[in-house]
């Protein structure tokens, strides 16, 4: 048997590790140099050809240099993905500031006039024109009633001009 070696130059103890951890699963000694900088792989093979001996190194660097190379990407990719999620975090986060800021806005009572077309009855205009303000429809509907002095919510026709009450945060 007879040895043979691999340099590299490491730049950090981290690079240092992932060497170490790579080599010496395969039964190879790993020496580092701190005068160098440089890191020595070793491993005992048999000569039987030199050549085949530097082509598994070769093979051996480039499946390391590939492993390297998908670990960047996978760190790159969540980095994207930790800066894409903050983003949107904040961005919620001010849309949520905005709508809570919107809530404490006093709302204003107006009033609009509005003609009855042919088919249409209080209930459909209180789905147009009524606001959280309103418990329910029905207490919507009343209100109309009472604001046109009118009899019932059935007693109205096409034509007709009524006056409906809304609530707007919007100053007038």
């Amino acid at each position: 048997l007879s040895k043979t070696f691999y340099h590299t130059i490491i730049k950090n103890r981290t690079s240092f590790r992932k060497i170490c951890s790579i080599f010496l699963d395969r039964g190879m000694y790993v020496r580092y140099n701190t005068n160098t900088n440089r890191c020595s792989v070793y491993c005992e093979v048999e000569m039987m050809n030199n050549e085949m001996t530097r082509t598994n190194m070769i093979i051996e660097r480039a499946r390391i240099r590939r492993g390297l190379k998908r670990q960047r990407t996978f760190f790159r990719f969540a980095a994207a993905l930790l800066i894409a999620m903050t983003i949107a975090t904040f961005t919620l986060s001010i849309r949520s500031f905005a709508s809570e800021k919107d809530a404490d806005k006093p709302h204003y009572k107006y009033y609009t006039s509005y003609t009855i077309d042919q088919g249409e009855n209080l209930n459909t205009l209180a789905r147009r024109y009524m606001t959280k303000e309103y418990s329910s429809k029905d207490s919507y509907i009343s209100e109309v009633v009472s604001i046109n002095h009118l009899v019932s919510a059935s007693d109205i026709y096409a034509g007709q001009v009524i006056i409906l009450p809304y609530y707007s945060a919007d100053i007038k």
